[in-house]
């Protein structure tokens, strides 16, 4: 008993006398060890590794092993494979030769148990009990060892075949082909684009090879290639690599030397990770591209184009982001879409880069009038587009003429304009009389069209642009209203710091901002009631209301292939569509951003009084043109930015008389009377583009436009009569 009680202060004073021992051995340590001239550590281990057991540490230095020889993982599976197998042989050895008294030869029962091992189904053979036991663990230690091993074998293999083929291992021995660079949903899109463009060059020359496209992204190649074989693409050859966009490597083995473009796609919704992604990208290429190669890359900014050229060798076309701009145009624009979509795409009338050297000397005026299945719309001289020039222009050999027709066609001059050209040159063509443009006989006459009430449903970090490009064209007063389900603060805050006090400061929107679900009627009535509060138009002006449903990304990149948002948008705009009309606003036009070209081709079968535009296809579009034909960048960056030239779709009675027979050669001329270029009209709800043959008489009616290109979108004076053409036309000939 009194042992019993005694015991643990006995204990405690054992324990102190064994700890006092120890910081006594560790005090003699660290001594031996500051005489040597190392540094005083801790000798003492952890209490962890003190009380670990002798298996726990023989498991912790078999991870450690595993993980820095992968191949010891293989070993140790085929080192149990064949235990299983030396046990098994030598028990049947002994057993086997206890019971039938004959002893049977040792390579014979490892034969047998190597069966059982790696052929599951050997077991049922084995006719004596005992024979079946063995026979029966055999068979589970090799489900347990070998199957395993097999199978790790098996992927390991695949995913060693899978890396070659879709990682840097191996060279590219491709030339001329192109490489594509990153990933969103402009891929599929841009694909077809250069196939479409592939076909009409084999149509012109059929002896082209087929256009071998690479695509280069960071992960999941695989999965994108198995997505991309849903197109089948029939005119490219299309493979895919994975590695790094920053290695300069990943680029080398890609055969960038040897490729003739270049594409950096856009591989994020952040605009700054973006560019500077894109920054990393051609500091990589390095002087690995050739002069002569076609370098298209994708920034937000036009600055950071600026700075690629500077760092870049090859061509570097900096592609910025053009959706804000893209969708204030097209929502103030009804049909603007579907023409830039025409005109962008390979398969219709687009604009061709042509070089007549022996028009040299002709008028401007003989030129535009010379061609009949084609539409003059101005000249390049230098890097500089000129739209509409004077008809007193005179065209120089080395200039670059701008011609709306179909791909590969017009590569040389009519007959008759070079016959004009000798005759310009001679001096025996009549001149005309002045260089002053024709568009300055008649003035332009404004209306006043009032204020604007704007509703965009949806936010993202581009929308401060679109409000932006919206504060460009409408009048002073007008009101912008954003319903989004984005905390008014950060909007708030993301509008001061792009827009206030800067240069790009709203001097004629007002921006109210309202915090609901552009899905929610009650959220969407607040919406528009807020709008037009905001915006009274007088009594002599009319009401006009502009929706514009958007989706929440810029780019819609990474493996967002395919937008879910696409629902939103559409959705949101036909509920807009529902209240507007039960409010009784007749004056109104809303616009609907959609990513899928196929939804918004089944939507304006079944829904056309909306509007439907996919930036993503159309910035694939220009990324495609600029690609094919580098030359094109200044003209479409003309078209597109708010200084230079741009397309309009104008109402038909600003050049003609409704009712009355009238021809698309003198629509040609009055257009080119308001310093204008007509390159179409819209009839009976179609879209003409370079309409042929144009001495057909058409009589247009009320809702018809014609489609022009013009330094300016005033409106002009309407109902011009026959005689007056006539007269125009007499005048415009004696000029």
């Amino acid at each position: 008993m009194l042992r019993r009680v005694c015991s643990p202060q006995i204990r405690l004073l054992h324990g102190q006398k064994n700890r006092t021992g120890r910081r006594r051995k560790d005090a003699r340590v660290r001594a031996n060890l500051e005489a040597d001239g190392r540094p005083r550590t801790s000798v003492r281990p952890t209490i962890a590794v003190q009380m670990a057991s002798p298996v726990e540490q023989f498991k912790y230095r078999v991870d450690c092993a595993l993980q820095k020889h992968p191949v010891l993982y293989f070993a140790m599976l085929l080192a149990v494979t064949l235990s299983w197998v030396v046990v098994g042989g030598i028990t049947w050895y002994a057993f086997k030769a206890k019971r039938s008294g004959k002893r049977e030869r040792l390579r014979d029962t490892l034969w047998l148990a190597w069966s059982c091992v790696a052929a599951s189904s050997t077991h049922t053979k084995e006719r004596e009990g005992l024979n079946r036991f063995i026979a029966l663990c055999m068979t589970l230690g090799g489900l347990a060892s070998y199957s395993v091993f097999t199978g790790a074998a098996s992927a390991q293999l695949k995913a060693r075949f899978e890396q070659i083929r879709t990682m840097y291992d191996t060279p590219v021995l491709a030339s001329n082909h192109a490489i594509i660079a990153g990933r969103n949903a402009q891929l599929p899109r841009l694909l077809e684009a250069l196939e479409s463009s592939q076909d009409y060059a084999k149509k012109s020359n059929p002896r082209v090879k087929r256009k071998t496209v690479l695509l280069l992204v960071e992960e999941k190649a695989s999965e994108l290639l198995h997505f991309l074989r849903a197109y089948k693409f029939k005119g490219l050859d299309v493979y895919c690599r994975q590695g790094s966009l920053s290695n300069a490597l990943t680029f080398i083995q890609a055969g960038s030397e040897n490729a003739s473009q270049i594409v950096l796609l856009a591989n994020s919704d952040d605009r700054y990770q973006s560019d500077s992604s894109a920054l990393i990208s051609v500091l990589a290429l390095g002087n690995s591209v050739r002069k002569d190669t076609n370098l298209v890359i994708q920034t937000s900014k036009q600055s950071t184009g600026k700075l690629l050229s500077k760092l870049a060798i090859a061509n570097v076309l900096p592609v910025r982001n053009q959706s804000p701009r893209l969708l204030v145009l097209c929502a103030r624009q009804g049909g603007l879409a579907k023409i830039l979509r025409e005109m962008l795409a390979f398969h219709g009338p687009l604009i061709n880069l042509r070089k007549y050297p022996q028009l040299d000397g002709l008028p401007y005026r003989h030129l535009r009038q010379g061609f009949d299945s084609a539409c003059v719309v101005g000249i390049m001289r230098g890097q500089t587009p000129m739209f509409s020039p004077a008809d007193s222009e005179i065209l120089q050999a080395d200039d670059t003429v701008l011609v709306l027709a179909p791909k590969q066609t017009h590569t040389s001059p009519p007959e008759a304009l070079i016959a004009q050209a000798q005759q310009a040159r001679e001096g025996m063509l009549d001149m005309p009389g002045n260089g002053v443009k024709v568009s300055s006989l008649l003035p332009m006459e404004k209306l006043d069209l009032g204020v604007e009430q704007i509703l965009i449903c949806g936010w993202r970090t581009g929308t401060v642009d679109m409000l932006v490009e919206f504060d460009k064209y409408v009048p002073k007063g007008s009101v912008a209203t954003i319903l989004a389900e984005t905390p008014v603060a950060e909007r708030e805050a993301m509008h001061e710091r792009k827009v206030a006090g800067g240069s790009k400061s709203l001097k004629n929107l007002h921006v109210v901002h309202i915090q609901g679900n552009p899905l929610s009627e009650t959220d969407m009535n607040k919406a528009l009631d807020a709008t037009e509060a905001g915006a009274q138009p007088t009594a002599s002006q009319k009401k006009s209301l502009t929706v514009l449903t958007i989706s929440n990304h810029d780019w819609i990149a990474g493996d967002a292939i395919s937008s879910g948002d696409d629902k939103r948008t559409i959705f949101s705009a036909l509920l807009a569509e529902s209240i507007v009309q039960q409010k009784q606003i007749e004056n109104f036009s809303i616009l609907a951003e959609v990513v899928s070209q196929d939804i918004i081709e089944e939507m304006e079968r079944s829904h056309p009084s909306c509007q439907y535009l996919s930036t993503v296809e159309l910035q694939a579009l220009f990324t495609a043109q600029v690609l094919e034909h580098r030359e094109l960048l200044p003209v479409w960056e003309e078209l597109t930015d708010e200084y230079g030239s741009e397309i309009y779709v104008k109402n038909i009675r600003y050049f003609a008389e409704l009712g009355q027979p009238i021809t698309f050669r003198d629509l040609e001329e009055v257009a080119f009377k308001y310093g204008q270029t007509a390159i179409g009209y819209r009839w009976r709800n179609r879209l003409y583009l370079n309409p042929t043959p144009k001495t057909t008489p058409i009589v247009f009616q009320e809702g018809d436009a014609l489609v022009v290109i013009a330094e300016h979108g005033g409106t002009y004076k309407p109902a011009l009569s026959a005689s007056e053409l006539a007269l125009q036309a007499d005048v415009l000939a004696d000029a």
